[in-house]
Order: structure tokens, then sequence, then C-alpha cells
């Protein structure tokens, strides 16, 4: 679909992005300070990943992936997440899907509107579109500029855990109605 003049939004399968999501993933790693760990670059075989390139010349300027829970986990319980962060009190396990990345190259941040928002949008429409109400995102708690982003952009903090065998720092949770993110004003531009 068409967001921007100089932007397209393409859905793809994790197959055909693999250099690009191993890419994506390396620099949102880094700039959360989690410890490198080789299968955490590699794509979702169950992801869903929208690729955002740039008219002029056809590269990559971003990318969106997202995983329903259903694909990954039997149950909240084997998620990723303690029992404290209450994903049960917001809605049923089959209406929520994880957003594993966002990440957009740095000469294409601070365009307006913002490439990270398109993304998330775009996304998120899709996920809604599939049943997903709800969609997950967690970051470095001590990443202010993505702390104040997630909640700028709809996101509730809902928790804060620490899981030793991911990273040495507080993995900060954030869920966003997905039915208020694809029906954002900016979606109607």
């Amino acid at each position: 679909s068409q967001i921007k003049a100089d932007m397209k939004i393409q859905l793809t399968l994790p197959e055909q992005a693999a250099d690009y999501v191993r890419h994506a993933r390396l620099e949102t790693l880094n700039a959360v300070d989690q410890p490198i760990q080789p299968e955490l670059l590699e794509p979702s075989p169950f992801g869903m990943y929208l690729l955002a390139y740039g008219a002029d010349d056809g590269r990559p300027l971003g990318m969106a992936e997202f995983t329903f829970y259903r694909q990954v986990y039997e149950s909240f319980e084997a998620s990723p997440y303690p029992e404290h962060i209450g994903l049960k009190n917001i809605g049923p396990f089959e209406s929520f899907v994880g957003t594993r990345t966002i990440y957009v190259e740095p000469e294409s941040r601070g365009q307006v509107p913002p490439y990270y928002l398109l993304l998330a949008m775009a996304g998120s429409r899709i996920c809604y579109d599939f049943g997903a109400r709800y969609t997950t995102a967690t970051t470095n708690a001590s990443n202010d500029y993505l702390m104040r982003l997630y909640k700028k952009t709809g996101g509730r903090h809902i928790g804060t855990y620490r899981d030793e065998s991911m990273a040495d720092f507080d993995i900060a949770v954030f869920v966003f109605d997905l039915e208020q993110l694809a029906h954002h004003r900016a979606m109607k531009r």
C-alpha cells in the first residue's frame, strides 16, 4: 500500500526478508543494550513482516515484525511474561499479537508523519483485521526515549520484569489496543 509519496510498505514472508530482518534485529538489540544471541537475530517462521521502502531507490527504510501469540505459545503461562504482568486481565489469549521489532533506518527517522508510526499503524491494522485486539511490545526499562515513544503512540506500561537468561536489565512491557492504533488520526491521512 502507498503510505507516503516517498515510501511504500509491503507485506513479505520471513524468508524473503531474512537479511534485512537480521540487520534490523541487530540494530534494535544494540539500541536497547540487549546481549546479542544469534537466535534473536533470526526471523520468526511465524512472523508477519512489513518492510518500508523508499520510492526513489527501492531500498528498505524500516521494518515491523508481528507474531500471533497462538502461533508461538500454548497459553499466557507459556509466554515469556511472568504472571504479575497480568495479560490475562486485559483480554483473551487468542486476541494477542506480539510486536517483536519496529525498526527505522537512522537516516529515515524524524520524518513527518514518522515512519515508526506508519509501520506500527499498518501492522496494527493488518493484525486487527485478522482478529487480534492487543499487541505487546517490550524495551529496556531504562531507555527513556523508547518508553516515551511507546506511551506517545498509545502504549500502556503494564509492568516490568527481569529475565537474567535474556538480559541483565529490567524489561518494560507495554500493551497497545489495536483498534485505537488502527484508527489513529494519522491513518486518515
